[in-house]
């Protein structure tokens, strides 16, 4: 099956409550007490929209992606991806892969305060 990434982040999007689920998780809450981290996000269910989803897959590509996946994202000129999905391989085992890598990019993403010991 081939597609764009955009039609890629419109499956994710379908399903965006997954990532308000890991957001929300004790995980990532108790993270967002800390003084050391600085830019903790504070977001209601309706922030998680289309572009930030989509954000989110090419943050994906970018950290997660590795070519012995079932899907395979090749850049075509500046701002677009073509996609395409190994024979036999489920579009929801793709898309389920990309949901649980999101709670380890989301704390990546975390800016922890410099502390200076002068």
């Amino acid at each position: 099956m081939r597609f764009s990434l955009k039609y890629l982040a419109k499956r994710l999007y379908i399903k965006r409550h997954r990532f308000w689920n890991a957001y929300m998780s004790d995980e990532v809450q108790s993270k967002r007490a800390y003084d050391a981290i600085i830019n903790f996000p504070i977001f209601s269910p309706a922030d998680i929209d289309y572009e930030y989803v989509y954000a989110y897959v090419k943050d994906w590509l970018i950290k997660k992606y590795t070519d012995g996946l079932d899907i395979t994202i090749k850049k075509i000129g500046n701002n677009d991806y073509y996609c395409e999905t190994k024979r036999g391989s489920l579009m929801n085992n793709i898309l389920d892969r990309i949901h649980e890598d999101y709670k380890e990019i989301f704390l990546g993403n975390l800016e922890k305060r410099v502390v200076d010991k002068n």
